[in-house]
């Protein structure tokens, strides 16, 4: 499994990117983005989502986290990332 917390502030727009084949199931959450993969290989793979955000201001968005459901002791997870969203006006 792999979640991707949304920033508070945005929310996930309906169009997600193609899944080429590699994940089988992707769920838009409130608070997160989950993909279920049956199977990894050795191989550097990426998804992506469009968010919108809802008002200015700087997010923080947490790690990304990738996970084996049945064995927690294998997991990983990517580092925190700033949104910084300014008011158009």
């Amino acid at each position: 499994m792999i979640e991707a917390p949304i920033a508070a502030g945005t929310h996930t727009c309906a169009e997600e990117d193609e899944a080429d084949g590699w994940y089988q199931r992707l769920e838009m959450r409130d608070d997160r983005v989950s993909i279920a993969v049956t199977e990894l290989e050795n191989v550097e793979r990426s998804f992506s989502f469009r968010l919108r955000p809802t008002q200015p201001g700087t997010h923080h968005i947490m790690p990304a986290l990738a996970f084996a459901m049945y064995d927690p002791d294998r997991r990983g997870s990517s580092g925190e990332f700033l949104l910084r969203v300014v008011d158009r006006k």
